[in-house]
């Protein structure tokens, strides 16, 4: 697929995507809670608390809950009002990736260095970085947005989750199309559900024994399935030197798979043709909500 297009943006789309950044933030989301406990306190505290003590909480309330995100639409609508944005920005979209063009400065990033992509009804969030997006507008490619979407669904690979069994059949069905050789490195914040993935990443593979964290081992073996399985959690390596103490390469150019948590904290060392698997929360969309990335890292 090959597609150029202009992309048009407004001030409510702005404002749109300032909102969503900042409530699937934990800060943002922090500030609404912080909010609506203001709100609550005030009802159920309301006769044992003098006016002074009232006018405090409903303060916080209103600031939180109204004021901070009629702030955050403003912002939108008036940065879309700069002089700059006022200059045509024009999208070109291959198999390699995403370019963006506005007067003499332009912008690219291939499908495998995007951060994240988020997927809403009639928008596309194309995170380029922690906090830079290319928004791409229903609007910008009218009748061909369907299809855009789903082209760059396949070459991001990602799936959508909202339960411990979905994480579990992601990872399967990942699994299956592992061959010898294949290094995945799992990437999430605590608590995302790295632990579920390996164990259904394991299932994939045919393994029926009891997964565990090789959180203290730092690697654990697993050699029923139809590949052998070295599941590590690097978490805790302080220097690069302790993995070949532990002869990584024999592991990373045998004949198993690796699944490797915590990557990052090797990176130096692994091979360039590595899957990288990243689970991320959007709060937004619940709290069991997950979105599973599969990229391709060379």
């Amino acid at each position: 697929m090959s597609m150029d297009f202009e992309l048009k943006l407004d001030g409510k789309t702005m404002s749109r995507f300032l909102l969503h950044y900042n409530y699937t933030k934990a800060t943002g989301l922090f500030g609404i809670l912080l909010g609506i406990a203001s709100l609550a306190a005030v009802f159920i505290k309301w006769n044992m608390w003098n006016a002074n003590q009232r006018v405090v909480w409903i303060v916080i309330a209103v600031l939180f809950l109204i004021v901070q995100p009629l702030t955050l639409a403003k912002k939108g609508r008036r940065q879309m009002a700069q002089e700059e944005m006022q200059i045509p920005l024009f999208c070109h979209i291959d198999e390699e990736g995403i370019s963006v063009t506005q007067g003499e400065a332009s912008s690219s990033c291939k499908w495998s260095d995007l951060r994240k992509v988020v997927y809403r009804k009639n928008e596309m969030y194309l995170f380029t970085s922690a906090i830079y997006a290319t928004i791409i507008t229903r609007n910008s490619c009218e009748e061909k947005f369907d299809e855009l979407v789903a082209f760059v669904k396949e070459k991001t690979k990602k799936w959508q989750s909202n339960s411990e069994k979905e994480t579990f059949a992601v990872a399967e069905e990942i699994a299956r199309q592992a061959s010898p050789g294949d290094i995945y490195l799992l990437e999430g914040d605590l608590g995302v559900g790295k632990t579920v993935f390996a164990k259904g990443f394991a299932h994939g593979l045919g393994i029926t024994e009891p997964i565990t964290s090789p959180t203290f081992t730092i690697v654990q073996e697993y050699h029923e399935g139809r590949l052998p399985l070295y599941h590590f959690d690097v978490y805790r390596i302080a220097d690069v030197e302790e993995m070949y103490e532990l002869d990584c390469e024999g592991y990373f150019y045998g004949d198993g798979v690796c699944l490797i948590e915590w990557a990052s904290q090797i990176r130096d060392i692994l091979p360039d043709d590595c899957h990288q698997v990243t689970i991320a929360k959007d709060l937004e969309k619940g709290f069991d909500f997950r979105e599973i990335t599969l990229d391709e890292m060379r």
